[in-house]
């Protein structure tokens, strides 16, 4: 399988891309859903945000989103009372 370039994964969804197996997701459902999380974020304005997923999948999403709306993502480590605190500053929402 060809890889797709980071800057073409949000301009043409195709349904016979796999992206996941567990759980199954294509290619158009990742387009669709990083699409309608950036235009979410667009919309409240926020501009930096923490992520912490553990399932790929969703963190895929979840920065892909955050790019095409051209917002600042953090990636703690975990979710610690050590990690979270000094970072509750830094962003407007997790």
């Amino acid at each position: 399988m060809n890889g797709l370039k980071l800057e073409h994964l949000l301009l043409e969804p195709l349904e016979q891309r796999p992206v996941t197996t567990e759980p199954a997701m294509n290619h158009a459902q990742l387009w669709a859903q990083s699409l309608s999380l950036a235009a979410g974020l667009q919309a409240r304005g926020i501009q930096r945000l923490a992520v912490y997923l553990e399932d790929a999948g969703l963190l895929a999403i979840a920065l892909l989103g955050a790019w095409r709306a051209a917002f600042s993502v953090l990636l703690p480590a975990d979710l610690s009372p050590q990690t979270c605190p000094p970072l509750a500053e830094a962003v407007v929402s997790w």
